[in-house]
């Protein structure tokens, strides 16, 4: 099962137009400029770089201002570029305002304690893992003197804190165009599912070797025992579900009743944290629930007063989560419109797609969206800043031919971009392997009965890693399993074609979802409820 996704923010100062020439560090504003783009490609927050600051007041206001965007389990990076200086095992950084400082007695005045710094950073938060990159030369001259300095050690950070590990490169030859340390850090900072902790290991000896042993970059690492700290985790967004797997009979009820109801429900998404989003459709509101439904939190809803109808929902049908940026991505089907809220600020941040027929959403590892239009019978993929979108599936108009769709819905889309539609009037599931012409009958296709080689309006569906396709058979009543290439699938859940309302049935089921444990979800919609069968483990 898929790790935890977290959320990454990073701050970034930059300093390097120092006072005097001789301290004076070039490649300031473009090692910071770099470093934001590299880590914004790989998901982390920033919301400024800070450059050239020239006050130590300054530099407190920045710290303060990114502790209010710190949340609780962040992974957090600080990265700062510029002189260091240590008094008394107290590590100091320095502003470029440094006019004043004649002697080392003046550091403390004019230059921040960079623990107490990262102290003001974490004194709300508790943070999953702080990562400290201090990018600093050697030598620090004082007014009237050549060069001095007790070059900064590494940051002393209070464990009660948190866990947390530094890379500290204290020579790069700053002077000269031969960035070494920065040059590394770069090129391996944004290494696809390898640790920090590997990451920092790599760069010091790459660093060290290039230089003869001349640099030397320190590592402090105080993560705890056996913990992962990834800046770059690529997750299979495709549930790893054994093969021989099997769910309880009777489901249990997390959702519905007088307390936390639903009307009509329809989409599902399960977070790798376990976060419910259910499509509340009849409500016009998108519903967040824990995992065994016991907080229920309406995050967007349409209000009565008929004002502000572009920030309000009429008939969501889908919801998925944006896995790096935290953003629901819903189809705003009344409004015939694609959205992005974020939770930040509890708006809508972005209208995707206007004017179509929206149903489903589906987003592939390389963050592209998918979208299912059951008036032009097919599927489209957008790119990032796409508007017109490519045909992925049908749009041959309506029709049975494999070709074609005739009221695609629910979408789901694979590690190789495949794309799997639940073709609801042909009452069967058409895979579309990437740039094909013509689909591949995966599940169904046999009428509309209740044979288990047949579908009746299918709905939500999900493929695991292994290609087996799961269905919610949505005017059967049930939940179907068809393994990869047979063509009588089983039922997993529902009493075979029958709807009802007892733990053991089902009445037009929608959406599906599993969680990171393989537990399955079902949107239970007729009868206004979000059943859960827990996998069965003996």
């Amino acid at each position: 099962m898929a790790n935890k996704l977290r959320r990454k923010v990073a701050l970034i100062i930059g300093n390097g137009d120092y006072t005097r020439s001789d301290n004076k560090l070039t490649h300031c504003t473009k090692n910071a400029t770099d470093l934001s783009d590299l880590l914004q490609k790989i998901g982390f927050d920033i919301n400024e770089i800070h450059t050239n600051i020239k006050r130590d007041n300054e530099m407190n206001v920045i710290f303060r201002k990114f502790a209010n965007t710190i949340e609780d389990d962040d992974i957090i990076l600080f990265y700062f570029f510029g002189h260091g200086y240590q008094i008394d095992h107290v590590n100091y950084l320095i502003p470029i305002g440094d006019k004043y400082i004649e002697n080392e007695s003046d550091i403390a005045d004019f230059g921040v304690n960079a623990e107490h710094a990262l102290e003001l950073l974490l004194e709300k938060k508790k943070s999953y893992a702080m990562i400290f990159i201090l990018d600093c030369p050697t030598s620090y001259s004082f007014k009237g003197k050549s060069e001095s300095g007790s070059t900064i050690k590494g940051i002393n950070v209070d464990s009660s804190l948190g866990p947390s590990i530094q890379l500290i490169c204290t020579d790069n030859e700053r002077r000269s165009s031969n960035n070494i340390f920065s040059r590394h850090l770069l090129a391996n900072l944004a290494a696809e599912n390898v640790t920090i902790t590997d990451i920092f290991k790599h760069v010091e000896e790459l660093v060290s070797r290039e230089s003869d042993r001349k640099l030397c970059p320190l590592i402090i690492n105080r993560l705890q025992q056996h913990q992962e700290v990834y800046l770059n985790e690529i997750l299979n967004f495709i549930p790893d579900i054994p093969s021989n797997a099997r769910w309880k009979s009777k489901g249990i009820t997390i959702v519905g009743g007088i307390i936390n109801g639903v009307n009509g429900p329809q989409g599902i998404t399960v977070t790798d944290n376990q976060t419910i989003f259910v499509t509340d459709t009849n409500h016009n509101r998108i519903m967040k629930y824990t995992e065994d439904g016991s907080k229920a939190r309406q995050i967007i809803s349409r209000k009565t007063d008929g004002k502000h109808e572009r920030e309000q929902l009429h008939r969501p049908s889908t919801v998925i989560q944006d896995a790096k940026s935290k953003k629901l991505i819903i189809c705003d089907r009344g409004h015939y419109r694609i959205v992005r809220w974020n939770p930040k600020t509890s708006r809508f941040s972005q209208i995707i797609q206007e004017n179509m027929a929206c149903f489903g959403v589906a987003m592939d590892e390389e963050g592209c969206l998918y979208v299912s239009d059951t008036e032009k019978h097919e599927v489209r993929r957008y790119e990032s800043g796409d508007q017109s979108g490519k045909v992925v599936a049908g749009g041959q108009g309506q029709g049975h031919r494999l070709s074609q769709l005739n009221s695609p819905t629910y979408i789901f889309v694979d590690g190789k971009q495949a794309v799997y539609v639940s073709d609801r009037f042909n009452n069967r599931i058409v895979k579309w392997e990437k740039d094909a012409k013509k689909g591949i009958i995966v599940a169904g296709g046999h009428g509309n009965g209740k044979d288990k080689h047949q579908l009746f309006r299918p709905a939500g569906l999900i493929v695991d890693q292994s290609g087996t396709v799961y269905a919610a058979d949505h005017l059967n009543h049930r939940i179907m399993r068809f393994r990869q290439g047979e063509t009588y699938g089983e039922i997993i859940a529902g009493d075979n074609y029958l709807s009802g309302d007892r733990s053991n049935e089902l009445n037009g089921p929608e959406g599906i979802a599993f969680d990171c444990q393989g537990n399955l979800y079902v949107v239970d919609s007729y009868n206004n409820r979000i059943q859960r069968f827990d996998i069965q483990t003996d």
